[in-house]
């Protein structure tokens, strides 16, 4: 990502150049290159989100420079943060202006950027690219939500579109046909989301979540959640990225969002498909399927809100975390394959080439992003990312341990674990919610 605005900072052909900005830190290379594009005559325009909790001072320094090299910089949408991820550079090509896109679960922050795993889109497809586009013309206009083709977007159209893809599950699987659900998030709060999870488990979906921090549903409950398994990977990487993979429709989108009223109603996000076969299969198995079979650093929830570790079956120990980590750093830059038994690792394989995950200081993998397109190729560009050594947790939180704690819109104290009638559908505002279950 640093290397794609660095060469389109000074690419003469490149016009233009906006990104969004919620946290960046005091010392950000992206920054510095965007002041660089806007003194070299781009028209850069910065979205930066001066709420960003523990970056307000940074993001208001560096707002400030980049006024005063003429950069647009936009302070966001009232009332709701630009928590999205988004980058977008525009290209004089032969025949026209063609455009380019970086999408990404995680922030443009350097020190994050070495503690989180995230995925990252690179893609030039013009459905994607207007779709971006038209949310930069929102965050920078006073145009109106309009009609995107695949891109998701909170507070107007994320919502609606994933209980429509649960729901859909839910229907393929009372037809008989097969059907399941697997995502990956940081956290799990939405009562109609909860909701609609509850009905497609009683349906017969197969539902597996990988939810690192808080969850309000309960899984294993006969009746109700018997065929929900929700596990959480604790270890010595934070667990960021957020991965939704619908199987009926085989369909894969990566987001900015977790499942929580915050990001549906109260922020600016994105949530996008991954469209390319070969990119989703490495999705599914670098992302999601690895983390399945983890059985070292999971914690696995029962029924009544607690967690207990996971053991290690007949297979022996498979870690995801470190698989990935070793296989990058055994061959940089190839496909993820197996460790071998000399790692003490269990093999598994991904044939793909797209994604970068983190990778450990002083490695050189830098996996080159084959953009499909018409027209002359660019300079080269390339995805990178990197991670550091983060002592490992050895249990989880008291909070998750304990169940969910917050407050009902009466103002009044709940826990999610035992205190309600309903698993995951607690407070006032959500009484509508535990009726439609209870009947």
């Amino acid at each position: 990502m640093i290397s794609f605005l660095a060469e389109a900072a000074v690419d003469p052909q490149v016009v233009a150049i906006k990104q969004t900005v919620y946290r960046t830190g005091a010392d950000s290379e992206l920054m510095r290159h965007l002041i660089t594009a806007a003194r070299n005559g781009k028209a850069v325009t910065v979205v930066v989100e001066l709420l960003a909790r523990f970056d307000e001072e940074a993001n208001i320094n560096w707002a400030s420079r980049l006024e005063e090299v003429g950069a647009h910089v936009v302070y966001g949408v009232v009332g709701h943060k630009t928590h999205a991820k988004m980058s977008m550079v525009v290209r004089r090509e032969e025949g026209g202006l063609l455009r380019y896109v970086h999408l990404g679960t995680g922030n443009y922050h350097s020190r994050t950027a070495t503690l989180y795993t995230d995925f990252g889109l690179f893609t030039c497809n013009p459905e994607v690219t207007a779709d971006v586009n038209d949310v930069f013309m929102q965050l920078t206009g006073l145009g109106k939500a309009g009609h995107h083709v695949h891109v998701w977007q909170s507070p107007f159209t994320l919502h609606a579109r994933l209980l429509e893809a649960v729901a859909h599950e839910a229907e393929e699987a009372r037809a008989g046909k097969p059907a399941g659900i697997t995502a990956k998030m940081n956290a799990l709060l939405e009562p109609e989301i909860i909701y609609e999870l509850y009905e497609a488990s009683r349906a017969g979906v197969r539902i597996d979540l990988i939810v690192r921090g808080v969850c309000a549903l309960r899984p294993g409950i006969p009746g109700l959640s018997e065929n929900v398994r929700v596990r959480s990977v604790i270890g010595r990487f934070l667990e960021h990225n957020r991965i939704f993979h619908f199987h009926s429709t085989d369909s894969v989108y990566l987001s900015s969002a977790d499942w929580m009223d915050r990001n549906f109603f109260r922020r600016i996000e994105v949530c996008f498909p991954v469209l390319e076969d070969r990119l989703k299969r490495r999705v599914i198995a670098e992302g999601l399927q690895v983390y399945l079979e983890d059985n070292t650093q999971s914690w696995i929830m029962d029924p009544d809100g607690q967690y207990h570790r996971s053991a290690a079956q007949q297979g022996g120990e498979r870690c995801a975390q470190m698989e990935l980590l070793a296989q990058l750093v055994a061959k940089p830059g190839a496909p993820v394959q197996s460790a071998g038994p000399e790692a003490g690792l269990a093999p598994w394989r991904s044939n793909s080439s797209w994604y970068s995950t983190r990778r450990p200081p002083g490695t050189s993998r830098a996996a080159p992003c084959s953009v499909s397109r018409s027209g002359p190729a660019p300079s080269r560009v390339r995805c990178t990312a990197s991670i550091s050594i983060r002592p490992m947790h050895r249990s989880p939180p008291r909070a998750w341990r304990s169940g969910y704690a917050g407050r009902d819109a009466a103002g009044s104290r709940h826990s999610s674990a035992g205190a309600a009638s309903i698993p995951g559908c607690t407070g006032a505002r959500n009484t509508r919610l535990r009726h439609r279950l209870a009947s």
